[in-house]
């Protein structure tokens, strides 16, 4: 399990976030209500799905690099103790039969009234089952190419997705991308632009009908790891900064599905 004081400082940053929206009283009343809700997390293969997923139920979210997700699987649980929640957490890989799984998972989240998309980024820090030379310099610094190749993957696996799920009269009410990893590229200088690339550059423009519903982009560190226990982490993210971006997104998640409802 997580550690239960950082749960508790994560829900409370959470509950002032929410008091500064001026949901805190609404967000009482809502988590009570018996309304079954659904996240499905989809993202490339290597951003940190499932140590998100693991992290957002209260467990430990270390994966070993080598564990890749091959199969959709759907989890219940409860956020915030109280909100009823499933997530369908799907396969990230590009090829079959992981591509097939994860179409599947899709098809079956269009019949989900009450959806919410996680899509889950990592500006190219995501390894997958490649060796660390594919990514690694001899002086152990990160290959741009890399990066760069991996962020167009990003962006492919949008296709399957963003004109079914989003579409006018689609399930999904909500988009939120996760910017994982940011323990590796979160620096005073350069995480701005990072965001902003999701936020309104080459993702953005790529999202499709996705941008006919309600999007934001939070940044997101499940815990300190290094790139392929190779290349130092920016040194710049904090626990505080973990902590702080864990409970905005938790309060952004319950918001808009408070939101859908009213």
């Amino acid at each position: 399990m997580v550690d239960p004081n950082t749960a508790k400082e994560v829900a409370q940053v959470a509950a002032v976030l929410l008091k500064e929206l001026g949901l805190l009283e609404k967000m009482n009343e809502f988590l009570l209500r018996p309304t079954k809700h659904t996240i499905i997390l989809l993202g490339a293969s290597g951003t940190g799905k499932t140590s998100f997923c693991r992290r957002l139920r209260g467990l430990v979210p270390y994966v070993p690099r080598e564990m890749r997700s091959r199969v959709s699987e759907s989890v219940k649980g409860k956020l915030k103790g109280k909100l009823k929640l499933k997530i369908i957490e799907t396969p990230g890989q590009i090829i079959e039969p992981f591509s097939i799984h994860r179409r599947q998972s899709i098809s079956k989240a269009m019949r989900e009234p009450n959806l919410g998309i996680i899509n889950v980024v990592s500006y190219g820090y995501h390894e997958g089952n490649v060796v660390s030379n594919r990514a690694i310099t001899k002086n152990n610094t990160v290959k741009q190419r890399f990066l760069e190749n991996r962020r167009h993957e990003e962006i492919l696996l949008l296709d399957e997705w963003k004109n079914t799920l989003c579409a006018p009269g689609g399930p999904a009410r909500w988009l939120i991308t996760v910017c994982s990893k940011a323990d590796l590229w979160w620096t005073p200088t350069e995480h701005s632009p990072i965001l902003q690339y999701y936020d309104e550059g080459a993702y953005y423009d790529n999202l499709g009908q996705s941008k006919n519903i309600d999007t934001s982009v939070f940044p997101f560190s499940s815990h300190d790891q290094q790139f392929f226990d190779l290349v130092r982490m920016s040194g710049y993210y904090t626990d505080n900064m973990r902590i702080r971006d864990e409970a905005a997104l938790i309060a952004r998640i319950l918001s808009n599905f408070a939101r859908v409802e009213a």
